[in-house]
């Protein structure tokens, strides 16, 4: 308890000698002299004559008030405008320029030597608009035995009116120059340790990710540095624009709060408190109305209307975490220190109300709290060089604990490993029952490679293992036959690797399997299957993803769509030369979120035309120099597919000369040969579809649309590849009433052409009448410019959907 009750008066301390501190710069003489009088103080040459009391203040009309001390703020009587005077007498004419000091006052303060307007440096040079925060200094005072002072007053912001801060004086320029530098200084030395220790805690927590309390204290010491600076008289100093620092000023404080508050929170509790993100949301959107003010006065009308209330939530946060921060030591010290800091605000607060006399301390309590969490934060990286210290002599103990057990746990490691790799054997058994087994299709023939990185022995039988698989199937969708391929690579090796693969292929196999009674088209099959592999790998929760081509050859066309789930580019081999096809993919199969449309690519492939797939194992290779380093072969790997004329073995050969191979390889090559029957066939085959097409046109007009339908349906389902065809079939179903068929056209052509503005809306109106929300397409239809969700509104419906 005594421990905890001297931290607490500690840190109470250190704001009371950060006050003393900086008003023993600003008061200390004038305390000394009320002190101990002496005869210098009507020689102003030598010392200070401070004029605080005796000031007559009247209205404007010339009827008197009363008599007041200074410093004071006049509000309380009023009035908008007052005219404070004061004679002042010399005995003796001084022998040294006299400078008039007369600290903070209202903005628009006007001040009268014996009857001749004063101004400032700054004011003579039209440098700034506003200087109410700064202390009025006027150099080279015409002096006489006999000299009227005479300052008029207006109000400017509301309950401010009068000398607001600081002892009126006149002394010896020299003098008074030096004590105004000399303050600035210190200021300015104190509040740039801060700016040093800011940036220091933010670099050191880029390094450190479990140092993100110190991270929030960093900036909140960097923004303190700047609400401090630009509110301080260095800007009159440096010439900066005055609205553009209160910008500043006001912006650092609004964010001073929030940053703290994660600190705090971090530092006290371990957890962000829930209003806290909320706090800084506003705490950014009055900075940006900031950012807008044209004055002063609007500043300050958002701070004390927008800003300050937010801060009593602030402070109960605060106070709730150093009720949490109590049951160690340095809670006490952080209460002293906030009760402090509170304190000082109240007494400001009573001052600028006139309600009590007493000088400005709550910048410099804060000041001093700052200056006590900076001492703990020093502290608590003692105690975390103490733990380490004491980890480490543990840690000594805990190795030859560990020597030990380690060396008992290699034996049966050995035997384990025997173990596992008949678990390596019967995966690789399972696996091949899904490997490719058809190599001839049509015109096409298909050649398919898969070396597993992971290779094993077993009972005298060597094996592989691995995550890459390339499975091909005979497929019907619809009346026709096509061929399905994938292509897929699953995350890890040898066992979490190939139980990816192993699943993949099972629901590729299944996805086969079951199609037979869906309604599909080649784009609608492809992309069913990746969800269907994405969610089943999604129910993993991040621990299984998988990058792969999918793929549906279609042997009549002479064609081949698919889509790339990450998977490295596809490549076309034609006249020679090589070049990759998509410039984007989707999703890999199995992450968390699947937020964009699915992208399928549709190529037509000419005689001795090749594509060729493969994974990232085709090209990620380590290189035999002495750093071993891994690079990427993508442009090599193109060449080398020109060379060997995409030839799988011969590929992997070349490919072997750049370096080693470090993942899971496989490669499908899909090639077109020579058919000299198949050109009059395909003339055919587009001479029949026109003259169908406009059969299917007539019966439209003449009211057989049902009949229409079917031609279109089946028009489209011979040319999959017409993307016209399969608008014109979703647009047919839509005014059929067939919402169903109408989907699958028209998610046909959104896999292919995601920004047809057409398809779009005609797909959205069918989800609207099948009831069906989706998020990613309203966000595609708003992205072109309409508004959707006036579109789609209830009341209208039957002018805008039906």
């Amino acid at each position: 308890m005594k421990s905890k009750l001297g931290i607490c008066i500690f840190s109470v301390l250190l704001g009371i000698g950060t006050n003393l501190f900086f008003h023993s710069l600003e008061y200390g003489e004038w305390i000394y002299s009320n002190l101990i009088p002496s005869n210098k103080q009507n020689v102003p040459c030598k010392s200070f004559l401070y004029l605080e009391k005796g000031w007559e203040v009247s209205k404007l009309s010339g009827e008197k008030i009363g008599i007041f001390s200074l410093p004071r703020n006049f509000s309380d009587l009023g009035h908008s405008t007052l005219l404070l005077s004061r004679s002042i007498q010399f005995s003796e004419l001084p022998d040294c320029k006299l400078t008039l000091l007369l600290g903070k006052t209202s903005e628009g303060t006007k001040v009268f030597w014996n009857g001749i307007l004063l101004s400032e440096r700054s004011e003579l040079n039209g440098r700034f608009d506003f200087s109410y925060d700064k202390k009025k200094v006027y150099n080279s005072l015409p002096i006489r035995n006999q000299n009227k002072l005479e300052i008029f007053i207006p109000e400017y912001f509301k309950n401010e009116l009068g000398i607001l801060e600081g002892i009126p004086s006149i002394g010896n320029t020299k003098r008074i120059l030096e004590k105004q530098y000399r303050f600035r200084i210190y200021y300015l030395i104190l509040i740039s340790t801060f700016l040093l220790l800011g940036i220091y805690l933010v670099f050191l927590t880029v390094q450190e990710k479990k140092l993100e309390p110190h991270f929030h204290f960093g900036i909140f010491l960097i923004l303190f540095f700047l609400f401090s600076f630009s509110g301080s008289e260095w800007k009159y100093e440096l010439g900066w624009d005055f609205l553009f620092c209160k910008k500043v000023e006001y912006i650092s404080l609004s964010f001073l709060f929030p940053f703290f508050t994660f600190y705090f929170s971090k530092f006290c509790r371990d957890k962000h408190h829930p209003f806290e993100f909320p706090l800084a949301l506003w705490a950014g959107f009055v900075s940006f109305l900031f950012v807008y003010s044209a004055n002063p006065l609007e500043l300050d009308k958002l701070n004390r209307i927008l800003l300050q209330p937010s801060w009593i939530i602030y402070l109960w946060i605060l106070f709730k975490c150093i009720k949490a921060r109590l049951s160690k030591q340095d809670g006490a010290g952080f209460l002293g220190s906030v009760c402090f800091l509170v304190f000082s605000i109240l007494l400001d607060i009573s001052s600028a109300r006139g309600w009590i006399l007493f000088p400005r301390c709550s910048e410099y309590s804060v000041l001093g709290f700052i200056l006590f969490c900076s001492f703990r934060i020093s502290g608590r990286f003692v105690e975390m060089k103490n733990e380490l210290k004491v980890w480490n002599e543990k840690l000594q103990e805990d190795i030859t604990l560990k020597t030990k057990e380690l060396r008992e746990s290699l034996t049966n490691v050995r035997n384990l490993k025997d173990k596992q790799d008949g678990d390596y054997f019967l995966m690789s058994i399972l696996q091949s029952c899904f490997q490719n087994k058809v190599n001839d299709f049509g015109d096409f023939k298909i050649e398919a490679l898969v070396s597993q990185f992971k290779t094993f022995e077993f009972k005298s039988k060597l094996g592989e293992i691995g995550g890459d698989l390339v499975c091909i199937e005979e497929i019907r969708i619809g009346d026709r036959k096509f061929l399905a391929i994938l292509n897929a690579d699953a995350m890890g090796k040898s066992l979490q690797g190939a139980t990816g693969a192993l699943l993949a292929s099972s629901m590729f196999k299944s996805h086969i399997d079951s199609s037979h009674s869906g309604f599909y088209t080649p784009e609608t099959w492809i992309v069913s299957l990746y969800r269907k592999i994405h969610g089943l790998f999604q129910s993993f929760a991040g621990n299984l993803f998988a990058t792969g081509i999918l793929a549906v050859l279609d042997p009549e066309n002479s064609c081949i769509f698919f889509l790339n789930a990450q998977h490295p580019p596809s490549v076309l081999l034609r006249n020679n030369i090589s070049g990759f096809i998509e410039n984007e993919t989707s999703y890999k199969m199995g992450i968390p979120i699947l937020k964009d449309i699915p992208k399928v690519y549709c190529i037509s492939l000419k005689e001795n035309d090749s594509i060729l797939f493969g994974s990232d194992g085709r090209e990620d290779l380590r290189v035999r120099t002495k750093n071993k380093e891994i690079q990427s072969f993508s442009e090599q790997f193109l060449l080398e597919v020109s060379n060997t004329n995409g030839d799988p073995a011969l590929l992997k050969n070349k490919m072997e000369e750049y370096g080693n191979y470090i993942d899971d390889l496989s490669l499908v090559r899909i090639f077109r040969k020579v058919n000299p029957r198949k050109k009059s066939r395909d003339i055919w085959r587009e001479t029949s579809k026109r003259k169908n097409l406009q059969k299917g046109i007539l019966l439209w007009k003449k009211g057989d649309k049902k009949i229409a339908c079917s031609f279109f349906s089946k028009l489209s389902s011979e040319d999959p590849n017409d993307k016209d065809l399969a608008y014109i079939t979703a647009w047919a179903y839509w005014k059929t009433g067939e919402y169903e068929k109408a989907k699958t056209y028209s998610e046909k052509l959104l896999y292919r052409d995601p920004k047809n503005h057409q398809n779009l809306v005609l797909l959205a109106k069918i989800y609207f009448q099948l009831g069906i929300s989706d998020v990613i397409l309203l966000g595609l239809l708003e992205g072109s410019g309409l508004d959707v969700q006036r579109m789609f509104r209830p009341t209208d419906y039957l002018r805008k959907v039906s």
